[in-house]
């Protein structure tokens, strides 16, 4: 049995690693840290933010949606519960295609 378990993990390794040699790597989000120039966030937990990759970097702006996950920390906490603060999030993640935010975390 154990053997079994050993092929079966060394098979999907093996798999794992040649998928990765043979595709493309594509960036589907990116984020930034520095403290977004625009932040807001409604009732409706709709919004906007914009932010810089880097201090060199074009400004980003971006779109917040009800699907936007919240952090505190590690911990996550409500969309809702963070209208009205007027505390800036640290970190925004967002998709790059669609340029929606999909995580905000506060510190």
């Amino acid at each position: 049995m154990k053997q079994l378990i050993k092929l079966v993990f060394t098979v999907v390794i093996a798999l794992t690693s040649m998928q990765a040699i043979s595709g493309k790597l594509i960036m589907i989000e990116d984020a930034f840290e520095l403290e977004p120039s625009v932040y807001f966030l409604g009732k409706n937990l709709t919004g906007a933010i914009h932010g810089k990759v880097c201090e060199t970097c074009p400004l980003v702006k971006l779109t917040i949606t009800p699907q936007t996950r919240a952090y505190n920390g590690e911990k996550e906490v409500s969309l809702a519960s963070k209208v009205g603060s007027t505390k800036k999030p640290r970190f925004t993640y967002y998709n790059i295609k669609s340029r929606k935010v999909t995580r905000l975390v506060w510190y």
